[in-house]
């Protein structure tokens, strides 16, 4: 669904918006902010009564976590149970201060992630 709009999953979150763009039925939808919203992804933050516009975010540090847990299969070449066992590895690395294990992990990792040409510039 994110690619279908064009997201990114950095994306995701502190946007600014007026109340039609996220409360809107699904089936009427030309951005990804009504689905995030409606499945409590992204919630109300702050709202600007001047400008009549909310700021939308993720709720929390879990709500967050989850959701990029699960779009992570996605944007990696690898099965998610072996990502899932890999991120916990690079957590525990952190968690004990083995930066250079954690690191070691994270370039392992990174160098699954396929190659593409598909950027939103022009590159320079």
């Amino acid at each position: 669904m994110l690619d279908k709009f064009g997201v990114e999953p950095s994306e995701i979150g502190k946007k600014k918006a007026a109340v039609e763009d996220f409360d809107a039925p699904t089936e009427r939808m030309t951005s990804i902010i009504p689905l995030l919203y409606q499945s409590g992804y992204i919630t109300i933050k702050d709202y600007d009564e001047e400008l009549d516009l909310y700021t939308l975010d993720i709720p929390n540090k879990e709500v967050r976590i989850g959701l990029m847990k699960s779009l992570l299969p996605y944007y990696v070449a690898s099965k998610a149970p072996e990502t899932n066992t890999m991120v916990a590895y690079l957590s525990r690395d952190i968690r004990n201060g083995d930066i250079d294990a954690a690191l070691r992990r994270l370039q392992m990792f990174l160098s699954t992630i396929p190659q593409c040409d598909n950027t939103k510039y022009e590159g320079h």
